[in-house]
């Protein structure tokens, strides 16, 4: 035996209540998402002040500073009446490429909005403004057409179409730049009148250099290194040896010099002992009486019992102790400075090609032009030498 159970299905009244919730919820979304893309009450709050405040400005005809002000507006809570004024205000100003583009806006924005009278207005400003139009065309060659290429007039950058067609713009200055990957960037400034359609070549641009790898070096062979060390080596020793034997000149001079003060004070020393008549030197003879006075014209004597000693035989003893203290000066000097020098003109000989045989000193002198010959003597040291 089969049981079947019957089917309940929903009554009208159920479907309409289900349907009216549906659209409510609906309508809340849609408020909802209305409510979160459109402008805030501060946004629109300030729009409003602006818009105003730019009105006013534009019956002062202020249009400079009446227009960004509009803009702005227009962005915080664009609205139909802001764009037809901000069309007007960029007309007045002078800045006709942007009133047209706006104009052209407001037709579009007006006819959605079935308003016929913005729709005619904008019509009337557009064919007005449309032989007052400037423009730039930007001719590039092919040898100058990158896949990468970018023109920018006044910082917004435009493409082919715009190029060829011409880039509508308002009268006066403007900057255009050109640049690609791996080129220099080109700027360009060029002036257009109202009305008129400026043709601009665009530069050839300038590849940036790619950068040069160092150039690797390969370092010199050993042997290389080992005959620059020994250049290098010589060159210090002959440089030593030119200060020591410039020291030693330097002591030769002074040790002359001193020995040419010890023979003069010691001729001094003896000039004092003579007379004042100019004579041979004095003899003072035995003094047996020690009361006698001394002989006139003076002279060296020593000193006798209850006499002093002669002022001229104290300055002579005097002028000795010094000429005796110039030769101990002289006899340390001079050998030093002999030696000195010897040691400085060897170096300077050895850093050449070395002293260590007669045929090394040959060939050295052969390449150089010059033979000198270093020897002992009874003096010290004798260097002589020949130039060519």
């Amino acid at each position: 035996m089969t049981v079947r159970r019957a089917r309940t299905l929903p009554t009208a009244a159920t479907l309409a209540t289900l349907a009216t919730l549906a659209t409510l919820v609906c309508l809340v979304t849609l408020a909802t998402s209305a409510h979160a893309e459109g402008p805030s009450p501060a946004q629109v709050a300030q729009a409003e002040d602006l818009f105003q405040r730019a009105k006013a400005l534009m019956t002062k005809k202020s249009y400079a500073q009446a227009c960004p002000m509009l803009a702005e507006s227009y962005t915080l809570a664009g609205g139909g009446g802001t764009l037809q004024n901000l069309a007007v205000c960029y007309e007045e100003e002078g800045k006709l490429a942007f009133a047209y583009n706006r104009f052209i806006e407001l037709k579009g924005m007006s006819k959605k909005a079935n308003r016929a009278d913005r729709v005619k207005l904008a019509e009337a400003h557009i064919a007005k403004l449309e032989p007052r139009l400037s423009r730039l065309r930007l001719v590039v060659k092919k040898d100058r057409h990158f896949e990468a290429l970018q023109i920018e007039v006044d910082g917004d950058e435009f493409g082919q179409a715009s190029w060829d067609a011409g880039v509508v713009v308002n009268r006066g200055a403007h900057t255009i730049t050109v640049r690609a990957p791996g080129y220099q960037t080109a700027t360009l400034e060029r002036s257009v009148d109202e009305g008129t359609t400026t043709t601009v070549e665009v530069p050839k641009l300038v590849a940036i250099p790619k950068p040069v790898a160092p150039k690797v070096v390969a370092p010199p062979p050993v042997a290389q290194l080992a005959e620059l060390d020994e250049i290098s080596g010589q060159r210090a020793l002959r440089t030593t040896g030119f200060v020591v034997g410039g020291i030693g000149v330097v002591t030769l001079a002074a040790g002359s010099v001193f020995g040419v003060l010890t023979i003069t004070t010691n001729s001094a020393a003896k000039n004092a002992c003579v007379d004042n008549t100019g004579g041979s030197l004095t003899n003072p003879g035995p003094y047996n009486d020690p009361r006698l006075p001394i002989r006139q014209g003076g002279g060296c004597f020593a000193a006798q019992p209850g006499l002093a000693p002669s002022a001229a035989l104290t300055r002579s003893n005097a002028l000795r102790d010094d000429a005796r203290t110039f030769a101990n000066v002289a006899n340390v000097l001079i050998p030093v400075g002999v030696v000195a020098l010897g040691v400085g003109t060897y170096l300077v000989v050895r850093s050449s090609g070395g002293l260590s045989t007669p045929k090394d000193q040959k060939k050295t002198s052969a390449a150089s032009g010059v033979e000198a010959v270093l020897a002992p003597t009874l003096g010290g040291l004798s260097l002589s030498g020949t130039f060519q």
